[in-house]
């Protein structure tokens, strides 16, 4: 004879039922398990509430149709059953839920959740940077992000070709890459002995003197050595400002056109660190950094 064990069932509320809107996706926590509520006409259901391509809370997706759509890379899942209608192999798990109407509460099973936790064990620390919205996936190309730059005093990305006048962005692809070394081309030296971003950024969010791992704040990641910046106050400054800033790319030496003087400055910095505070004068000395003015600056956009 086999004997089969009966689960006692440990339901618990996840949402008040007068409170969801249709088809307005809600979070819920349960035994540290990220889930998604979504009440569509009479009819609820609770999925696991991580996107399964790169970890978005899917509380944070929009409803288009019958599906979920992440709102990250557009993943969708259809929010009655959790199968994807574009690849029917990526499910998002569904759990048990009912609907108590004395209660008005939304219940689900938080043993069946505990029970599925055990064995789909979740890697998001709650309490550590980015917490709830950490990328815990990654890819193959980001480890290799420093291979293409340095970290400067500004907060920014500097490259030898384009100085900080870059953003990052990724290309997916299946071409055979040879992968290659970090580089350093002297920005780290040079930014010590600088200073020009932190004297001109009008909101003092650039830090001066050396690098450190104390952080201004949450907009801060923690365990780098770098020089932090207070992205909080200058956002605020941008807010009360209008429009953006730049100030940090405009000042900085590196902001610089190919060309025999800049490159020959370059490749000083890189090879003859010594001579950097020669370079700082030499940058001075043929004004740049300084704010231009404003009635040439419209003469010659106009032109």
């Amino acid at each position: 004879m086999t004997v089969t064990q009966i689960r006692k069932q440990d339901k618990i509320a996840v949402a008040k039922w007068s409170e969801l809107e249709d088809r307005a996706p809600t979070y819920a926590l349960v035994a540290d398990v990220d889930l998604v509520v979504l009440r569509y006409d009479d009819e609820v259901s609770v999925l696991y509430g991580r996107c399964l391509h790169r970890g978005a809370l899917m509380a944070d997706a929009r409803v288009e149709g019958d599906n979920l759509i992440c709102g990250v890379h557009g993943w969708d899942y259809r929010y009655d059953t959790g199968v994807s209608s574009y690849n029917n192999a990526e499910v998002l798990q569904k759990f048990r839920s009912w609907v108590d109407h004395d209660a008005d509460a939304v219940l689900v099973d938080q043993a069946e959740i505990r029970t599925w936790a055990e064995q789909s064990p979740q890697p998001y620390d709650r309490d550590a940077y980015l917490g709830l919205y950490a990328d815990v996936h990654g890819t193959p190309v980001e480890p290799f992000t420093q291979h293409i730059q340095e970290l400067a005093r500004n907060g920014l990305l500097i490259t030898p070709t384009f100085g900080p006048r870059v953003r990052l962005a990724k290309v997916f692809t299946d071409l055979p890459l040879i992968p290659d070394k970090p580089i350093e081309f002297g920005v780290w030296d040079f930014c010590m002995i600088c200073e020009k971003c932190a004297k001109k950024c009008p909101s003092q969010s650039i830090m001066y003197g050396k690098p450190t791992v104390k952080l201004h704040n949450i907009s801060n990641r923690e365990g780098l050595l770098r020089w932090p910046v207070n992205a909080e106050t200058c956002l605020a400054f941008w807010a009360a400002n209008g429009t953006d800033c730049s100030n940090c790319i405009r000042t900085c030496p590196f902001n610089k056109p190919t060309g025999r003087l800049h490159d020959s400055v370059r490749w000083g910095i890189k090879n003859l660190p010594f001579l950097n505070p020669l370079f700082l004068w030499g940058d001075d000395l043929l004004g740049y950094g300084k704010r231009g003015k404003a009635d040439k600056f419209w003469k010659d956009t106009e032109c």
